[in-house]
């Protein structure tokens, strides 16, 4: 048996579609069509997915996005993997870590945010940097949101009829009041097409993730049901001071948003309490229900709480570099992250 390993070309699309299907149809319903699958995997601009292949089949895969990060005052390319996944009777042989190993020898440094258990455990094997966990945040902007939590503690199964009971009354329950910079500070919705403004990093992170021009073309070309990205920019006066990436999606019947990225031009609560509250006011009039988050900054995750969010969960998370080096210092690390951004899928 020989194993073969090629990166991924748009006549791969229905061997990664196969292999998805048929080992995690909750996660890859069947309802994805090969359209999504096209721009899923073949039409980012920084990206590279992994195959190995016995015979036609394909067998294992891992992707991989590259974002840009402010990187120890510099800015750096850096590969994230995700969805790094093998079909168990081919685990033995050790063919994703042959597939990992095959990223590690490219030159960017890698960032990935794990949650399995199974990954927390092989990446420090492999020489990664364990980092300070990421904590999950939630905000209910519903009473549906509460009610559905009642329910949920009493078993009741979830799905589109439990969505419906718990809806089927709801009022608003939050109400943002937000604070201006000053009285020159606006925020308003950016389009896709216009040139994404620059925000100057803030400089007080060892490691932040910045948005790019080809994130914004590759999401403005999302299938409809993907739901709608939302980019929110802060000036005060004519400088732009803050940008904000939301996603508005739907789960059971029920609109959800994730705030998936909050960018500042510098570390401050009073700022990013400003930008997340007008991005949960705009998010309440889009009739989402809540809105999740994810922070590793304390001043974000401070700014975050300020405003009504609610910690649910942590997330591991691990740094490789080839040089050996390894992270210290404040982290602002969020959902803008490998397939994070894009996740849940379609009718998943």
């Amino acid at each position: 048996m020989t194993i073969r390993i090629e990166r991924l070309r748009p006549e791969h699309v229905r061997a990664v579609r196969q292999l998805r299907q048929s080992q995690r149809p909750d996660d890859w319903p069947e309802q994805l069509s090969e359209e999504f699958y096209h721009w899923r995997y073949t039409r980012r601009g920084q990206a590279e997915t992994l195959l190995a292949f016995d015979g036609d089949r394909c067998v294992a895969m891992l992707d991989s996005s590259c974002h840009s990060y402010s990187f120890d005052g510099s800015i750096t390319r850096v590969r994230e993997p995700s969805e790094w996944y093998c079909l168990p009777e081919y685990r033995a042989q050790g063919l994703g870590l042959r597939l990992m190993r095959t990223f590690m020898k490219e030159p960017e440094p890698m960032f990935a945010m794990a949650g399995t258990w199974m990954t927390q455990d092989i990446l420090p094997l492999m020489g990664w940097q364990k980092l300070p966990d990421a904590t999950n945040y939630s905000l209910p902007l519903t009473s549906g949101v509460l009610v559905d939590a009642v329910l949920g503690r009493l078993r009741v199964p979830a799905g589109n009829a439990r969505a419906r009971v718990s809806h089927a009354i709801s009022v608003p329950v939050w109400r943002g009041r937000p604070k201006a910079p000053d009285e020159h500070s606006v925020i308003s919705e950016f389009q896709p097409g216009e040139e994404l403004p620059i925000i100057e990093p803030a400089t007080e992170y060892t490691l932040a993730c910045l948005c790019s021009d080809w994130e914004v073309d590759w999401l403005d070309q999302a299938p409809p049901d993907m739901g709608e990205f939302v980019w929110l920019v802060g000036m005060t006066g004519n400088k732009p001071v803050g940008i904000t990436i939301s996603r508005i999606f739907q789960r059971n019947g029920i609109p959800e948003a994730n705030l998936l990225h909050v960018q500042a031009d510098r570390r401050s609560t009073e700022l990013y309490e400003w930008l997340i509250t007008e991005t949960g006011r705009f998010l309440a009039r889009r009739h989402a229900t809540k809105v999740s988050c994810r922070a590793s900054c304390p001043t974000f995750a401070a700014a975050l709480r300020s405003t009504g969010f609610v910690e649910r969960s942590r997330t591991p998370a691990f740094w490789w570099n080839k040089d050996g080096s390894t992270l210290s210092g404040t982290l602002h690390l969020t959902l803008w992250r490998a397939d994070e951004a894009i996740r849940p899928y379609p009718t998943s």
